[in-house]
């Protein structure tokens, strides 16, 4: 008895520890996007308007529900500017909508929440100027969050939920598939004794559950608990799925404690087990409502699956609860041959339930995980995906328990159920071995049921794949009417230069559309070409869209939702060659370029010296020359080729150039006037100016502009200093010409003298 209660506690610390450690990975492991994302906004982040709006329009990526005060808009002061009204549009169920009493000039910040249609609370901020804005300063962009309020109280709550749910319906599926006409009055009470455990487990959970939605939606806990909150969350399609499960729970626990009385004096028929389960079936399926299948096109596939791999979970867990905790007790006491009869009849039938469940588990699974995480970069770089690695873990354990089960107690069973006397000894053994492997079964469903209601509040990582040329993409809003020009940016990849156009250049939907060249300049058309995108900070997941050939070119629609700072990758492979990539950094979205590369010329302009490192190359050899320039008409350069070194010192109209450390030869400076540092002006010849959006470098917080240089057709980024202005880098891309110059040194002390 001592080893059983150590065995025991053991087996109850492991399973608190992987408890514990599931409700730590939420708050350790990087969340993923939330399935509502911000698509644009009127007036839209970042921007400066000549007058203040008299509303403030946000489009989300799916139709959400509004809870109080779903956005709320402050002005320059702080102070609230809305009008408290804010709604989901009558018209159009992706738009929230607020009335603004607004006329000062300055920065407005606008802070947006919503409930996405699968029940997740997200939310986001960002900030638009009227006239100028506030002290000089940007308006920022948007960001977009899947609020984690009480994502632990929720994960717990749904835990309880589901395994309540299992011991409420998995004893009766046992007791009617599994058992049949073995069942008695003793192991029948049994079953429905652990069946209204379970239909009270799930009571009880129900107003956590509701408490947990309740602080996501509000933000804290005092927010949540507020009567706007609870009240809109009753009255939400939510709160109507949310009381259908609790009464369905309700009329379980009755109908369990009815069978309970009932069953001490007689046998109970099957339809008391029937209408219970039917029940059930519609606990379930209101369950999977309320969950990411609601929110996975197309909705009624996504939510049957659900449905089904929630039933099998209960067929196959749930019965092995009903033999731990119903079946187990209720033979103890009984001879031998009863046990072995019972158990020799009951294991194979089972063996049978849970293969059917496992191949369901694995058919809905396998749905689940393409629906969700199409890329498989996700299963490492999200919560969603690295909890899904656990959960197929546990079934994997799990599987070879029941392997053991099938294929070694079975026979083992069989032959000492048909060996007439009974052997004593090998029968105690098979039961015992038997129930030890059972038991670890059931405790290993606890964990992971713990495992799924994690799943459940985190956002699944699911961006979609465009393939087609159309661009459409299920779930996801198509590129909006933007007046936000294109924006086209180029880089290297080996020696082939990309150029890659966004249209809008908007969170959300963006028609992509790449061009090749080779370092002739040359177009190249016979190459697969990807575009991969996630977002800088890494808290989401990759989706890789396949851009189809047309007419020289090669077009798909990329998703960038949520607003927000973006990594993309263009993914070249031509025939013969490995795969290359041109990665791309940008900012959704761009801020107005106005008048940065005119205070960039200006403040390089009024510059007494400068060092710059340049490096030129065709996507093989790669010359480095190193400058410094002294106003108003010096420089120094070395030129470092693989076989040649130069060196060239302007001063004025002379020059003086030489190879290594030969004698230095004097000439005149090829220019009329002389040679004349410094001379900027990017902003007389630049079109198609963009800004990319903001990005360190070396320390340094800089506005990233990118232009087209018509004269040349280069394509060109600057690295700008957002305070002073100053150049940190500049990237310059033309066929066969990739060249990349980092600039420091500014008005350092410099000395450059005649040789």
């Amino acid at each position: 008895m001592i080893q059983r209660n150590d065995r025991r506690h053991r087996a109850g610390r492991a399973l608190g520890a992987v408890l514990l450690g599931l409700l730590l990975c939420l708050a350790v492991v990087p969340g993923t996007r939330a399935h509502a994302v911000l698509v644009r906004a009127d007036p839209a982040p970042g921007s400066v308007v000549g007058s203040a709006p008299g509303m403030v329009r946000i489009w989300l990526s799916e139709p959400v529900q509004a809870p109080p005060d779903a956005v709320v808009v402050t002005g320059p002061d702080g102070s609230r500017v809305d009008g408290g009204d804010a709604r989901v549009a009558p018209d159009d169920a992706t738009q929230l909508q607020v009335t603004v009493r607004a006329t000062a000039s300055g920065t407005y910040e606008v802070r947006w929440r919503a409930i996405s249609a699968d029940t997740h609370p997200v939310g986001g901020s960002f900030q638009f100027s009227v006239g100028a804005p506030s002290g000089g300063v940007a308006p920022a962009g948007a960001t977009t969050t899947a609020d984690s309020s009480g994502r632990a109280w929720a994960a717990v709550a749904r835990w309880l939920h589901l395994l309540g749910v299992v011991l409420a319906l998995g004893p009766l599926v046992f007791g009617i598939v599994v058992l049949g006409r073995l069942r008695d009055s003793d192991i029948d009470v049994r079953l429905w004794r652990l069946s209204r455990i379970g239909a009270g487990v799930v009571i009880v959970a129900a107003p956590l559950l509701l408490l947990a939605q309740a602080v996501g939606v509000g933000g804290s806990l005092s927010a949540g608990l507020s009567d706007g909150v609870l009240r809109s969350l009753v009255l939400s399609g939510y709160g109507a799925r949310w009381a259908g499960r609790l009464a369905l729970a309700a009329l379980l626990l009755a109908l369990s404690w009815s069978a309970v009385r009932r069953g001490r004096s007689k046998r109970l028929g099957r339809s008391w087990a029937i209408t219970a389960l039917v029940l059930g079936a519609v606990l379930l399926l209101l369950t999977s409502l309320n969950g990411h299948a609601a929110a996975t096109a197309p909705v009624w596939l996504s939510v049957l699956a659900d449905w089904i791999h929630l039933g099998a979970t209960v067929a196959w867990f749930g019965g092995l609860a009903a033999l731990v905790a119903a079946v187990r007790p209720a033979l103890a006491a009984r001879p031998d041959t009863q046990r072995l009869a019972v158990l020799a009849w009951a294991m194979p039938r089972f063996s049978t339930v849970a293969l059917v469940s496992v191949e369901l588990l694995i058919l809905t699974g396998l749905y689940a995980t393409w629906a969700h995480v199409p890329d498989p970069a996700a299963l490492v770089d999200t919560g969603y995906g690295v909890a899904l690695l656990v959960k197929l873990g546990l079934i994997a354990v799990t599987l070879g328990f029941a392997a053991v089960n099938r294929l070694v107690l079975r026979p083992r069973l069989r032959a000492a159920a048909a060996s007439n006397p009974h052997p004593p000894k090998e029968a105690d053994a098979v039961m015992r071995d038997l129930t030890r492997t059972i038991g670890a079964e059931a405790l290993l469903g606890v964990a992971i049921l713990a495992v799924v209601g994690v799943l459940t509040v985190l956002p699944p990582s699911q961006q979609a794949i465009a393939s087609s040329p159309a661009g459409t993409t299920p779930g996801v809003a198509a590129p909006a009417a933007s007046t936000q020009p294109a924006v086209t940016l180029a880089q290297n990849a080996g020696s082939t230069l990309v150029t890659l156009s966004l249209d809008p250049a908007m969170p959300g939907a963006n028609q992509a559309v790449v061009s090749l060249l080779d370092s002739t300049g040359n177009p190249v058309t016979d190459a697969r070409v990807r575009v991969r995108a996630r977002p800088s900070d890494g808290g989401g997941a990759s989706a890789v869209t396949q851009m189809e050939a047309e007419n020289g070119r090669f077009r798909g629609t990329v998703i960038l939702a949520p607003a927000g700072a973006w990594h993309l990758e263009v993914l070249v492979t031509l025939p013969g060659q490995p795969e290359v990539a041109a990665p791309f950094d940008l900012t959704l979205p761009l801020p107005d370029a106005g008048a940065l590369l005119s205070l960039a010329d200006q403040a390089m302009n009024g510059l007494h010296s400068l060092r710059e490192h340049n490096e030129l190359g065709n996507g093989g050899a790669t010359v480095v020359t190193e400058f410094r320039y002294a106003a108003p008409d010096r420089m120094h350069s070395i030129v470092q080729t693989p076989t040649v070194r130069r060196e060239t010192i302007a001063i004025g109209d002379r020059r003086f150039d030489r190879e290594g450390n030969g004698p230095w030869q004097e000439s005149p400076w090829p220019e009329p006037g002389g040679y004349r540092w410094p001379a900027y002006n990017f902003a007389g010849s630049a079109t198609e100016v963009s800004v990319l959006g903001r990005e360190e470098l070396d320390g340094v917080d800089c506005f990233v502009v990118a232009f087209l240089d018509p004269a040349s057709g280069a394509r060109f980024r600057l690295w700008i200093g957002t305070t002073d202005y100053l150049i940190r880098q500049q990237v310059m891309m033309a066929p066969g010409h990739y060249m990349t110059s980092v600039f420091s040194d500014f008005n350092a002390p410099v000395t450059i003298e005649e040789p």
